[in-house]
């Protein structure tokens, strides 16, 4: 058995001391271990942040609420349509080619509004989920000559079109408008706003 003395602990360390002075580390063996060390520390600086990223979980991105966009159909409508009273002079549509039926629609369950020129103004909701609005001249069935019958999903407007085209003959409805005008029916639930957009006359053209 070896006693350890600090006399002896002093010897053994001065050796060490003299022994590292006269072998010293190749100088290549040198950088590499610096850039292991530095690879390492690196590596440890990823592991530590991963495992900070794992303990918070993962992000979550909050949706944003993009408010609807609401359509413009230009100036305020030319008139409002509210909904007539029930009996109160409630005509009902003329149906010779079963567009009610192909709709979806049915007699009883249909709204009547307020006249527009001489026109006849219905909505409804259909058995296929759609708002419906139909619009068509008191003398004319469904979709025959002036008039438009259109349904669409929740939350977008039912919009009927009737533009007014060459060979239209209604001066009641149309007046003076000249061809290519627009008179559009917009259903806002308990009303209808109608709007008129004027097409410009055509140089050279005569009016009337």
């Amino acid at each position: 058995m070896v006693s350890f003395t600090t006399e002896r602990s002093d010897t053994i360390r001065a050796n060490l001391i003299n022994h590292v002075a006269e072998n010293p580390v190749p100088r290549r063996r040198r950088a590499l271990w610096a850039v292991g060390l530095v690879l390492a520390g690196a590596l440890t600086g990823a592991g530590a942040s991963a495992s900070a990223g794992s303990l918070a979980g993962p992000s979550v991105i909050a949706p944003v609420e993009v408010p609807p966009v609401m359509p413009d159909y230009g100036p305020a409508p030319e008139q409002v349509l509210a909904l007539k009273p029930v009996g109160a002079g409630v005509h009902q549509p003329r149906d010779p080619h079963k567009i009610l039926d192909l709709l979806g629609l049915t007699l009883d369950e249909l709204r009547q509004f307020d006249d527009f020129r001489g026109l006849h103004v219905w909505s409804g909701e259909s058995r296929y989920g759609t708002t419906c609005l139909l619009v068509a001249h008191p003398l004319q069935g469904l979709q025959e000559g002036i008039g438009d019958a259109q349904c669409s999903p929740d939350g977008i407007d039912t919009i009927a079109d009737l533009t007014l085209c060459s060979e239209c003959y209604a001066a009641e409805v149309f007046g003076d408008l000249p061809t290519g005008s627009l008179i559009r029916f917009v259903l806002k639930g308990a009303h209808v706003d109608v709007y008129v957009y004027v097409r410009a006359f055509a140089p050279g053209v005569p009016r009337g």
